[in-house]
């Protein structure tokens, strides 16, 4: 509930950088006081290591109509009546 007061932010965050980072004493240059994370073994990830993210559908755009299809079934993409966090957001 106070999660969002004062240093409370930085001290429940995690920042996730590479340990280079980290030996080269970034937290310090940049003066952040969240706590930073290696990154390990992220190179060898591939679609495949998402346990809930496994489909890769061909999509198919065609240039002149701008027709969608995915795998070989055309899709009706109607224009967005909403967009939420567009620019008046970040004002």
């Amino acid at each position: 509930m106070f999660g969002s007061y004062g240093l409370a932010p930085a001290s429940l965050g995690v920042a996730f950088v590479s340990q280079a980072g980290i030996d080269s004493g970034l937290a310090e240059r940049l003066r952040i006081r969240r706590r930073l994370s290696a990154v390990r073994n992220a190179r060898n990830l591939t679609k495949a290591d998402l346990v809930l993210n496994t489909a890769s559908p061909q999509v198919r755009v065609a240039p002149d109509s701008l027709e969608v299809e995915i795998d070989g079934r055309a899709v009706d993409l109607p224009p967005a009546e909403v967009l939420p966090l567009t620019n008046r957001y970040f004002l």
